[in-house]
């Protein structure tokens, strides 16, 4: 849908990759399904993903931590737990070397406003979904590649084609779909799309039977 962007989206409209020579095929797969491809391996790139990320493996640290037993009412704390009768000032007084009191109200402070923005922001759902997703579309990738190296590749091209949509649509209902309007800007995508656009036609499209009807326009 990038190769034939709607007007008025509020950002700039590339070329067409395409040549008026190519094959039908190639002219669906840069208007109707490659864009949203590619755009949908960047689901899994994004700030809540990252967060999530660094979120698990602080606390798991802490848990591990807290085990061994170094750092206990520290480890402790992160996880969101204070030792009976002492609020979180007191393990910090308690728990950190002098000079570093100060550092370590700072970072809790940090950690606090951290907790709240995983659990406002749904990060970790939202993370396993976009997750998810991005494996999907790898998944894709590979039965697009096998019906591309087919002199029809047209039937599954519209069962793939139909499998994205609907991922397409559920990641904008759960929220993980970064784009607004659902159309990637092509700016984003322009040097992936048009490197997919001149493989395809150098590697596959001499492979490909004509339409019975000739190509379609």
């Amino acid at each position: 849908m990038l190769c034939k962007v709607p007007e008025n989206l509020g950002y700039e409209i590339m070329p067409s990759p395409l040549l008026p020579s190519d094959h039908y095929i190639l002219r669906k797969l840069c208007d109707e399904l490659l864009p949203w491809m590619i755009s949908g391996k960047k689901i899994g790139r994004q700030w809540f993903v990252h967060l999530a990320i660094f979120y698990s493996y602080t606390s798991d640290l802490a848990a591990a931590l807290a085990g061994l037993g170094i750092g206990a009412p520290v480890a402790a704390l992160i996880q969101g737990q204070t030792v009976s009768g002492q609020n979180a000032l007191e393990v910090l007084r308690a728990a950190l070397p002098k000079g570093w009191f100060v550092t370590g109200v700072i970072a809790a402070i940090v950690w606090i406003i951290l907790r709240l923005v995983v659990q406002r922001e749904d990060v970790v759902k939202r993370a396993l979904l976009a997750r998810e997703y991005a494996r999907a579309i790898n998944a894709s990738y590979a039965q697009l590649y096998q019906a591309l190296a087919t002199s029809d590749p047209m039937p599954q091209i519209s069962v793939i084609q139909k499998s994205v949509d609907d991922r397409v649509q559920d990641a904008i209902k759960n929220g993980i779909w970064p784009w607004d309007p659902p159309v990637p800007p092509s700016a984003e995508i322009e040097v992936e799309l048009r490197n997919a656009i001149v493989h395809f036609r150098t590697v596959y499209m001499p492979r490909w039977a004509p339409s019975p009807a000739g190509d379609i326009p």
